[in-house]
């Protein structure tokens, strides 16, 4: 199904370039922001009989990136926190 807006790990995208662009301000709101969306946005997704297997492969890929960004950003938003 489509989810209108932006989605939590695009926001987490957005943080990983700030911080490598040394804008850790910009980097920790982004982080703060995709926080509040993970906890309070529905982020089920469900898999029909009907979609392509890179649509499945892309789906898995996003949720391994989301796994390693959540466990390498752990400090930052401790830091922020």
């Amino acid at each position: 199904h489509a989810v209108p807006g932006i989605t939590e790990w695009q926001i987490r995208r957005v943080a990983e370039y700030c911080r490598e662009q040394g804008d850790l301000d910009t980097a920790a709101s982004y982080i703060e922001t995709a926080e509040y969306v993970r906890r309070y946005a529905d982020h089920t997704l469900w898999i029909k009989a009907d979609w392509p297997d890179d649509l499945m492969r892309l789906r898995d890929e996003q949720a391994r990136w989301m796994d390693d960004r959540m466990a390498a950003e752990a400090p930052d938003i401790a830091e922020v926190a």
